[in-house]
């Protein structure tokens, strides 16, 4: 096995969310992939202008109804003041297995609320689909801000759906917030855009994320079922720039994929195909998660 580009090693376990960053790239290495990133990231932001006016090519809300041959379900939720048009390279896979159902919601407020606001109104139809066809897998996509409202939404399904399995995989994931929001409220510029919640719910290391990572590492009830982990990031991202936060430890086997040089906007793109590869392979019961916390796979 070629050694990983980037390590994440948690030598504390009473520290679940301590880590050290081991980074094998050499300064031209890293230079050229922050350069490469904020290129992609531009890039990536002309691209969600442009795909605002064909918002209705794409179908993002849940359908009329359920399809009666549904394998699984894939719920897509986008990140803060983002749209469904985030997950077109999804969708775009997702063609591919018309037995898959999908759902991808516009966030409530663009996301601009609590997080229990966020997922109030995506529940509802998760619920439906599991109790109209119980036991089908269900897998939870999230990207920035939406991979916190995908992993609130796992464990409020451990009770309200306890017989359906659920992944949960996360692309640059705020899981334990970001240090740009700390040196932002520091600096008092975050008030001018951002509501008072989220200036709580957002800092690294703040009460809210390390509530629901607690949450997420307690032991599955008896009657609960499977669940699997996965979580993408970059090292180059600016917006999260704090690794850890995006590949959070839970000791459930969760699996990890790090790609340099792509931005906290182009990385859904640039994994969309193996992402959904992942997860229809999941849902059809062929992936088996079981691989060290410690390691972290580069793609």
């Amino acid at each position: 096995m070629s050694q990983p580009i980037i390590s994440i090693f948690r030598p504390d376990p009473m520290m679940p969310d301590y880590a050290i960053i081991e980074d094998a790239r050499n300064l031209i290495k890293k230079i050229y992939h922050r350069a490469l990133s904020i290129l992609r990231e531009l890039s990536s932001l002309l691209v969600s202008f442009y795909r605002l006016y064909f918002y209705e090519d794409y179908q993002y809300d849940r359908p009329l109804e359920w399809n009666p041959e549904s394998k699984g379900l894939c719920v897509m939720v986008h990140g803060l003041s983002a749209n469904p048009t985030t997950w077109n390279l999804q969708f775009d896979q997702l063609r591919n297995h018309p037995d898959i159902d999908t759902f991808a919601p516009v966030v409530t407020k663009a996301g601009f609320c609590s997080l229990e606001e966020a997922a109030d109104p995506i529940l509802p139809v998760i619920l439906d689909y599991a109790e109209k066809n119980p036991k089908k897998p269900i897998c939870l996509i999230g990207t920035s801000n939406g991979s916190r409202i995908c992993t609130y939404l796992e464990t409020l399904m451990r009770d309200k759906a306890p017989s359906t399995p659920v992944k949960v995989s996360t692309i640059a994931g705020i899981h334990f917030g970001s240090s740009l929001m700390n040196h932002l409220n520091w600096l008092g510029l975050a008030k001018f855009f951002m509501p008072p919640v989220l200036r709580e719910e957002l800092p690294y290391g703040n009460k809210k994320a390390q509530e629901l990572l607690a949450r997420v590492r307690e032991p599955l009830g008896q009657e609960a079922a499977e669940r699997a982990y996965e979580f993408f990031a970059t090292p180059d991202d600016l917006i999260v720039p704090d690794l850890e936060s995006s590949l959070p430890a839970l000791n459930k086997g969760e699996v990890y994929h790090i790609l340099p040089g792509h931005s906290h906007c182009s990385l859904p793109g640039a994994i969309a195909k193996k992402q959904i590869a992942l997860c229809v392979e999941w849902i059809f019961g062929r992936l088996r998660n079981g691989q060290n916390d410690y390691y972290t796979e580069t793609t």
